[in-house]
Order: C-alpha cells, then sequence, then structure tokens
C-alpha cells in the first residue's frame, strides 16, 4: 500500500516536470529553425554574385620597324691626345703646372735647366765672329771686298768660305739654338693636364713622362661587337652610350669607324665620335653602349603582353569581352619589346597588354584603354 502511494506521487512529479520543460525545448527548436535559415542565406548569396570582369588595356597590333638592340661595353677616348716627353735628357728646373689644370697649346708647361746649351750657343756665336774676320781678311788678301762674295769665282768663294769653318759653325749654332728651345716644354694641344708624373729638381730620367694632355671638348668610345652582329653596325649608324656612374643619362653618338680584322674572340672593335655635353666623363671611363638595328616588316608588342604558360609563350588576343589567348614565337627582343616571329595574330587584332600575368583563357575582361602602338593610350569612350 505504501509502495504504491510512493509510485504515484513520483508519476505526478514527472509529469509536471515535462510539462514545465515544454516551452523551453519550443523556444529552442525555433531558434535553431532560424539558425539554420540565417546559414543558407550567405551561400545563397555569394550563388548569385555575379563575376567581375578584369579590367585591361588593349594594343591594335600593326606591322612595323623593330629597333633591335646590340649592347656592348666600351671605354671613352679622347679623339685628340698626347703624350708630353722629355725631348732631351736634363734637370727639372721649373714645373708651371698641376694635374686637373687646362692648358692653351703653345703654353709652357716645363722648363728643364739650359746652362749648358746658352753656354754653348754663346760660344759658337763668338767663334761665328771671329770665322767671319777671318774670311774678310782672307778676301781683303786676294783683293776683294766681303761684298764681292758675288761676283767674284764661285768656287774660289766656296774655298774661302770652309777655309774661315764659318758654314760648319753656322750648323753648330742652329744646333745648339734648336736643343736650346726644347729646354722650354710647351703644350702640343690645349686640353687638361692628365699623369703628372716629374717633379722639379730631378733628372728626367727618373720619369717616363711629364705628363698627358688631353683634349675633352671631343671624345670618342671604342668597343668591341660579335663578327654576328657586323650587320648592325655600319659607319654613320647610331648609337646610345649610358655611363656606368650615372645610367639613367644617354649620350648620343655615331660610328665612325670598324676595324676591318677579327681578334681572336670573334670580336671586332668598334668606333664612335660622342655628341653633346661631355659633362662627368673621363678618358677611360667605362660605357655601356646601345647599337639599334632596324627590322621592317614585324609585329611589335610590349613585354607586358606576354606571359609564360606551361613553359610556351602566349599572348591574349581581346574578342568580345574575352581573352583568348594564341601561342606566339619571339623573333628578336630590346629592352621593353618583342618582335613576334612565326604566330596566329594578324593586323588589326587587338592584343591586351596589361594585366596578364593571372589572366585565363576565355576570362571576362573589360577593356578601358587602347592604342595603336604608334600613339599613346586613349580611355574607351564611355556609353
Amino acid at each position: 500500500m505504501f509502495l504504491s502511494m510512493m509510485l504515484k506521487e513520483n508519476s505526478s512529479k514527472i509529469c509536471r516536470f515535462l510539462l514545465s520543460m515544454l516551452p523551453l525545448l519550443f523556444f529552442y527548436a525555433c531558434k535553431k529553425s532560424s539558425s539554420t535559415d540565417e546559414a543558407v542565406n550567405p551561400i545563397q548569396s555569394i550563388t548569385a554574385t555575379t563575376e567581375q570582369p578584369t579590367p585591361v588595356s588593349g594594343m591594335i597590333l600593326t606591322k612595323g620597324i623593330f629597333k633591335k638592340e646590340i649592347i656592348s661595353q666600351g671605354i671613352v677616348k679622347a679623339v685628340a691626345q698626347s703624350e708630353v716627353v722629355f725631348p732631351v735628357d736634363g734637370i727639372i728646373e721649373k714645373i708651371l703646372i698641376q694635374t686637373g689644370q687646362r692648358v692653351k697649346r703653345g703654353s709652357l708647361l716645363a722648363q728643364l735647366d739650359s746652362f749648358k746649351f746658352q753656354n754653348e750657343r754663346d760660344l759658337l756665336q763668338q767663334q761665328i765672329l771671329k770665322a767671319r774676320i777671318q774670311l774678310e781678311a782672307k778676301m781683303l788678301s786676294l783683293g776683294y771686298k766681303l761684298e764681292d762674295s758675288l761676283t767674284i769665282d764661285q768656287k774660289l768663294w766656296r774655298n774661302i768660305q770652309i777655309e774661315s769653318n764659318l758654314p760648319n759653325l753656322k750648323l753648330q749654332l742652329q744646333m745648339a739654338e734648336h736643343q736650346l728651345s726644347r729646354m722650354s716644354i710647351r703644350a702640343p694641344l690645349s686640353g687638361v693636364v692628365a699623369d703628372l708624373e716629374a717633379q722639379a729638381g730631378n733628372p728626367t730620367t727618373n720619369f717616363g713622362k711629364l705628363c698627358t694632355i688631353i683634349d675633352d671638348h671631343k671624345l670618342e668610345v671604342q668597343f668591341p661587337i660579335l663578327e654576328t652582329e657586323l650587320a648592325s653596325a655600319k659607319i654613320g649608324s647610331s648609337i646610345t652610350a649610358f655611363p656606368l656612374s650615372d645610367p639613367e643619362r644617354k649620350i648620343n653618338g655615331v660610328v665612325k669607324s670598324i676595324n676591318p680584322k677579327v681578334d681572336a674572340n670573334g670580336m671586332i672593335r668598334v668606333r664612335a665620335e660622342l655628341n653633346g655635353s661631355f659633362r662627368g666623363l673621363l678618358n677611360g671611363m667605362k660605357i655601356r653602349i646601345q647599337l639599334a638595328q632596324n627590322l621592317p616588316n614585324f609585329f611589335i608588342i610590349p613585354k607586358t603582353a606576354v606571359v609564360d604558360r606551361q613553359g610556351k609563350l602566349a599572348a591574349f588576343l581581346y574578342k568580345n569581352g574575352k581573352a583568348h589567348w594564341n601561342y606566339v614565337q619571339i623573333a628578336h627582343e630590346n629592352t621593353t619589346e618583342y618582335a613576334i616571329g612565326e604566330s596566329e595574330l594578324n593586323t588589326g587584332d587587338t592584343i591586351i597588354i596589361s594585366n596578364t600575368f593571372d589572366l585565363a583563357n576565355l576570362e571576362s575582361v573589360s577593356l578601358d584603354s587602347i592604342s595603336t602602338g604608334l600613339l599613346p593610350e586613349l580611355p574607351l569612350a564611355v556609353e
């Protein structure tokens, strides 16, 4: 009896507990249903989003002249320069110049000790005076005056001169005066002083030379090219030079000579004269040379238009809002452009020249600007 009453009482409590939990279960079920709906909506939204086309720039293909570049490295040389050597051995008395100084042709550079040759000249002048007196005395002894030298027998006159030793003394005086003039070392040309080695008070034999005079108002560049590149180098061809010390600076030049000989390394020596300002250029300076060869009848496209796809080069054409790739072969290249060889490209095709790196075949694109390759890019009209 007691057990029956306990079961009834517990059953009543369980029922009341379950009834009290029903609202909570209903609320939880509604919330879960709402969360499920909200989770589905973003997926539906993403699925419904329209793919945005990639903005690109284009260029209409036309055939033209491709400027093939040949790159070399040369040495800057002065067209005119002279090593000033000591004409005679002696003691250096004065040096009147310094390295980097500008001098004019004929200006005095250095003075050697000239006592020996001055003394020799003075002695010869005295000997010549004495010989003239002896010659005049001889003429008088023969009944002639010195003024009669043009009218007397020339054989007799020649013998009288030889007997006086006058002709020989005159030759010696000329030599002494010539040697004396060489004691004053003068500039053979106008230019700047370089490689000054000598020092005053020393024998000239201690030095290989006095200095070098460089005319830096006219410079040239000497550079090698391969024999296979000879067709690109013609006398009169234009070059562009870029100093290694200032790579952004351009200096124009013209080929003046081509050495008609191939050296052991298969190289040919070319000489070109530089034009314009030579500010900052020094004799012997290294300089990068760019020589252009004009090659006609090529499609010319910027390097940004060509991509590598699985080891093959391709360019994208714009057709009806899509990017269509075409395999291409590069015939030639320069710093910024390719000359296209065999391909399926045609005149009038629009080639994509920007945003090509991640572009896929048949990807949607929007053409924002277009050019002909000859004119600057122009924005497309907005409809």
